[in-house]
């Protein structure tokens, strides 16, 4: 399934959704007036299965998978992500991340620093963003880039 798919389908799915619908018209003033811990939660899950599709790319023994996709999504890599490509984000990027990082989300991490944390979150809060302005171009163009980012901080924390 190439990127352009998966994004058509998750937006089909959500367009049956009513709640969800009047969100799905590629708005940069709804997905800026959506909260930003929202718009992290659909990024959260827009990542972890665009992650998980892709794996299966390199992988096919299950418990191979579930290494390589844990390690890209945990806190402590999608923190490293945002900070090595926060550089190339537009201005409104920027405050979509920003927005998901300084948002409260009334729990401790357990697994992750505070910063990881809500870096993590910043970064998924960008992905939600882009995913409900419609800008699937761009939105491709970062989960690329978060893949390949997420290998490379994996890879460098092997040694």
């Amino acid at each position: 399934m190439t990127t352009t798919n998966f994004l058509e389908f998750c937006r089909s799915r959500l367009a049956h959704i009513s709640p969800v619908s009047q969100h799905v018209t590629g708005e940069h003033t709804q997905a800026n007036q959506m909260h930003p811990l929202v718009l992290a939660y659909v990024g959260d899950a827009l990542y972890e299965l665009f992650v998980r599709l892709t794996a299966l790319g390199h992988e096919t023994k299950v418990r191979h998978l579930h290494r390589m996709v844990t390690g890209l999504v945990k806190a402590s890599t999608q923190a490293g992500i945002l900070k090595n490509i926060e550089h190339q984000l537009t201005e409104e990027e920027q405050t979509a991340a920003k927005r998901g990082r300084n948002a409260k989300t009334g729990h401790t991490p357990k697994n992750a620093t505070v910063v990881d944390y809500r870096l993590a979150t910043g970064f998924e809060a960008l992905l939600g963003y882009l995913f409900f302005t419609g800008n699937d171009d761009r939105l491709t163009e970062i989960l690329n880039l978060a893949v390949s980012e997420g290998e490379r901080i994996i890879k460098s924390s092997d040694k």
